[in-house]
């Protein structure tokens, strides 16, 4: 069905006014609105029955690909180009070391007392992407969704202390940076989401310099 003649003209009109997206902001909005869809998916849900449910498999591979798309345009920024592949690992490893450095510091803040090595978990979600889009086949049920929901916001934060200009919604930032990352998500009122914690540095403590 094609839409009233009026509603593309108004698009249309917008995106000329707007001028062409660079590919670095394609790709950012494109790993946060990932980002914010899998959020969604961990929302909680009344059904018939009376009982709650999510769509959790979707969930995480949303998680997943926000963060390889994360990885993909820190790594464009640094070197202009977006490499090809999937493993968070070895996209992260390609980073500049004051990138990793950022954010491992953020992860572990967010982990804090879990004692979460960010390059020991990243191999473990490193194909979580490929593995639960196929996740009937056997894939990585075990896996610490939670923490790839953590890194995902990491890399997120850490984006944004890099490039600040980088383009922000204001309710989707408090969801994809909320200290609920990765886990079932249950109302309480009209905000379910509460803040993250705040970087080391806004502690007092030490940190790497953004």
């Amino acid at each position: 069905m094609e839409p009233p003649a009026h509603i593309t003209e108004m698009i249309k009109a917008r995106a000329k006014a707007l001028g062409p997206i660079s590919l670095r902001d394609q790709m950012w909005r494109e790993a946060v609105q990932f980002h914010e869809s899998a959020q969604r998916n961990f929302e909680q849900r009344v059904g018939p029955d009376g009982r709650y449910a999510f769509p959790f498999t979707a969930g995480v591979v949303g998680l997943a690909f926000a963060s390889e798309l994360y990885l993909k345009t820190l790594l464009l920024i640094a070197h202009g180009k977006a490499p090809s592949g999937h493993r968070l690992n070895v996209l992260f490893a390609k980073l500049p070391d004051t990138v990793r450095d950022l954010v491992k510091v953020r992860y572990e803040q967010r982990r804090k007392g879990t004692g979460s090595v960010l390059e020991r978990d990243l191999v473990t979600y490193s194909n979580a992407f490929v593995e639960f889009r196929y996740v009937y086949e056997g894939g990585n049920r075990a896996m610490d969704v939670v923490g790839l929901g953590q890194i995902a916001a990491s890399l997120y934060e850490a984006s944004l202390r890099l490039n600040p200009d980088l383009q922000m919604y204001e309710y989707t930032h408090i969801r994809v940076t909320s200290a609920l990352q990765g886990v079932p998500i249950f109302s309480q009122g009209a905000h379910p989401y509460p803040p993250g914690p705040p970087w080391p540095d806004e502690e007092g403590a030490s940190t790497v310099d953004a």
